[in-house]
């Protein structure tokens, strides 16, 4: 299992590997000269991986102080160890950056002008409490695989031994309902849904009730994909979040959806959200057609949002639980011997 993970990292970090690890080699074959130009091409190296400005400095530095013992020159093996040393710290010790967002407006400090109460399912202050349920709330922009996504966390959980349920809660999207209905139906998981432009607050409330009559241990909510000003963002997705406290007595686990190939734009959009919505974590997607792997970087230094799962490809078993270690040893795995044919090794 865990051979099989690691896998499927160094498969999908081919494109960075080669783009950062290979250029490395190309540029500066055994040995390095730490001169300011040399350090200058390795800052740039660092930066077209989208490692982010601030991680590609820092390590940059990092290499100067750590290597300049060795005459002005390093081999490129103790190079790598430093940058692979210094990302593995990014990513484990990464704390959020922002101050934390409630869905309930009034939690953020309590001097909001409150607004007219919305009309929310009346059924959800009557019905009996929902208890023993893992509701994931699942966020992002059009475009970034979401509903894949969503389909792939399903089949995981799924092999985990988890009964999983969907909630089509995407009602504006054309198409939206009925993608999410076929990846229900191949991954063999009910899918809750009503028809486009119904109300996703209705729609999460009946997921609920079918998720506790059939004992299920986890509800998996679809949203909108649209890029939303930030106050109709807390108030669209704040209103179906206010349902499943009522329901469970606690706040969903929100996972923001952000694609690698995007860079720097998905860093941005992972800010927006992470400014005006309670995240917990990401679902970067898209790894493996990317040279630009290094977001996971850019993401735990600047936002400090931890990557939960990773999407490596279209297969729906193409899906892993982020782990670092993992994602670090995949990120320079085989430099030395120059031959990555092995990666799809099973």
């Amino acid at each position: 299992m865990i051979k099989g993970v690691i896998n499927r990292f160094r498969q999908g970090l081919r494109k960075t590997r080669e783009g950062f690890v290979g250029r490395m080699r190309d540029m500066f074959g055994g040995r390095v000269r730490l001169d300011e130009d040399t350090l200058d091409q390795i800052e740039e190296l660092l930066i077209s991986a989208d490692m982010g400005v601030q991680s590609a400095v820092a390590i940059t530095r990092n290499i100067e102080t750590r290597l300049k013992e060795e005459g002005g020159e390093a081999t490129l093996e103790s190079v790598l160890e430093v940058i692979g040393k210094d990302v593995r710290r990014i990513l484990t010790t990464a704390e959020p950056k922002f101050k934390p967002v409630s869905w309930n407006p009034e939690d953020d400090g309590g001097k909001k002008k409150k607004k007219k109460a919305q009309r929310e399912p009346i059924l959800a202050e009557s019905a009996p409490p929902v208890t023993g349920l893992r509701v994931i709330f699942v966020v992002g922009v059009n475009g970034t695989g979401k509903t894949t996504s969503i389909a792939k966390l399903a089949h995981m959980l799924q092999q985990q031994g988890k009964k999983v349920m969907l909630a089509a809660g995407d009602t504006f999207r054309a198409a939206a309902v009925q993608q999410l209905q076929i990846w229900a139906e191949r991954i063999d998981v009910p899918c809750i849904a009503q028809g486009q432009n119904a109300d996703p607050a209705a729609v999460v409330f009946d997921a609920l009730n079918a998720a506790a009559a059939r004992g299920c241990d986890v509800l998996i909510v679809d949203t909108a994909g649209r890029l939303h000003t930030k106050a109709n963002l807390m108030d669209e997705l704040g209103k179906v979040a206010r349902v499943i406290r009522k329901r469970t007595g606690r706040d969903p686990e929100t996972l923001l959806v952000v694609d690698a190939n995007t860079g720097q734009n998905g860093l941005s959009q992972a800010r927006v959200f992470a400014e005006t919505i309670p995240v917990q974590g990401l679902i970067l997607t898209k790894l493996d057609g990317t040279a630009k792997g290094g977001i996971v970087v850019a993401i735990a230094e600047s936002l400090g949002l931890p990557v939960e799962y990773v999407g490596m490809g279209e297969k729906v078993d193409d899906f892993a639980v982020f782990d670092p270690d993992q994602f670090t040893a995949a990120l320079f795995a085989d430099w030395a011997a120059g031959d990555e044919g092995d990666d799809t090794g099973s």
